[in-house]
């Protein structure tokens, strides 16, 4: 599955559904006895599982993703799908609030131009420029 511009929110979404989907497609035999060498062998299963679930989420991933791809593919102990999750959405909020606010950033540089202007202050880059 592709993110394909979704938003991270509904794109994690769609892959939990589709790994809960997965999972209940597995038909493990039930154990009826254990010992530490069962129990480290269910350990490492559901780590390689977990593992891959985070391998196909970080794959799926828009190209803008791909430098948060890599530092987290760089970790000494990776991080579960719901701890990249909530950093990916942090930085999806973070950059829709910078997206919104750049219209105005542009209109403010364009009034203190206008107004410098006015005050027949010179353009300070125009002055840098000849010195």
């Amino acid at each position: 599955m592709k993110q394909d511009r979704l938003s991270i929110s509904k794109y994690c979404t769609k892959m939990k559904c589709i790994l809960e989907e997965l999972d209940s497609m597995i038909d493990l035999p039930q154990i009826t006895y254990s010992n530490d060498e069962i129990i480290a062998f269910l350990r490492a299963l559901l780590q390689q599982q977990d593992e891959q679930k985070l391998f196909q989420f970080l794959n799926g991933l828009d190209d803008n993703y791909g430098t948060h791809r890599s530092q987290i593919l760089l970790m000494t102990r990776l991080p579960s799908v719901e701890i990249v999750y909530g950093m990916l959405q942090q930085e999806e909020m973070q950059t829709e609030a910078l997206d919104d606010l750049e219209p105005y950033h542009e209109a403010s540089a364009l009034l203190r131009r206008a107004m410098m202007i006015n005050m027949g202050i010179e353009d300070i880059t125009k002055t840098n420029a000849g010195s």
